[in-house]
């Protein structure tokens, strides 16, 4: 039997049109995901951060993490031909959550910014603001980007389902300075409530059971939570325990260093989910929501 010979044009023909088959795919894959909200709560070596994909494909990042590893996230989850990200949210001035925000928007287009309107700064507990989240908002204004400052009682519309029903986001935290006592141990934070028909979602951060008490004595939500997401441990020295009986979450989304133990579970092992093991997956059709570990 004779062999098959091919000339370089013929072989660099056929590795072309393999290339253009698979990027085809990939594309068409992409431009016909299922119209679900998806979250993906990345497993970062510092800070926290959070990508969410709507229905409609609206992109919104909460924090960034502490430097440009936020990058190589997003890239593994967005499609590598859009560099489109529709809301930035930094939840607080810190720099392990504002570092990677500022490598990120030299390299994607941002439709608006949401910072909160209370900062250490403007309560005079911090001399000067962070050098990091000062370059990130100066970034913001040179690309002529929104920067909305947000408090209690306002919400965020971050997207809709192929029916029209929207995704938004209550802003449960910070509150103003008429509304409680801040301190360098109890510093103002954005706390997200995300909903999307009948599946809530709690983006917590790192508050302490100061300002969970707060928030209890200020919120409509009222239990059955389908997931909270802390950026602290699951020890109970970090929660006030009224706070997770107000919301009642089934899954609780947490960050533990694997080097060591979890301390004192709040909830059952099967429904914690460590940050620090995994990217976490949390899909959601408004309905139910389903959680995974995912590599990333």
């Amino acid at each position: 039997m004779k062999s098959l010979i091919f000339s370089k044009p013929v072989i660099w023909g056929l590795s072309g049109v393999l290339v253009a088959t698979g990027v085809g795919g990939y594309v068409w894959v992409q431009e016909h995901r299922p119209p679900l909200l998806e979250m993906y709560v990345f497993s970062m070596k510092q800070g926290n951060a959070i990508l969410i994909r709507t229905p409609d494909d609206r992109r919104v990042l909460i924090n960034g993490g502490g430097n440009a590893e936020i990058v190589r996230h997003i890239g593994a989850v967005l499609p590598f031909y859009s560099r489109r990200i529709d809301m930035v949210i930094a939840t607080d001035t810190q720099k392990k959550n504002t570092g990677g925000l500022a490598d990120l928007s030299g390299r994607y287009d941002i439709g608006e910014a949401v910072v909160p309107a209370v900062t250490l700064e403007t309560l005079g507990f911090a001399t000067s603001t962070d050098a990091t989240y000062t370059e990130f908002l100066r970034t913001l204004r040179r690309a002529r980007v929104p920067i909305r400052e947000v408090v209690s009682g306002e919400s965020l519309v971050l997207g809709q389902d192929q029916d029209g029903v929207k995704i938004y986001a209550s802003i449960m935290f910070p509150a103003s300075q008429a509304e409680f006592v801040y301190s360098k141990a109890s510093p103002p934070s954005i706390v997200l409530d995300l909903l999307y028909s009948s599946t809530q979602i709690v983006v917590a951060g790192d508050i302490t059971p100061k300002i969970q008490r707060h928030i209890m004595g200020h919120s409509s939500s009222t239990g059955s939570v389908d997931v909270l997401i802390v950026s602290h441990s699951a020890s109970a020295d970090h929660f006030n325990q009224d706070f997770l009986d107000m919301l009642d979450p089934e899954y609780l989304v947490y960050s533990q260093s694997v080097s060591r133990s979890s301390g004192n579970a709040v909830v059952p092992y099967e429904r914690r989910f460590n940050t620090k093991e995994k990217t976490i997956k949390i899909v959601s059709d408004g309905s139910s929501v389903d959680i995974e570990r995912v590599d990333n």
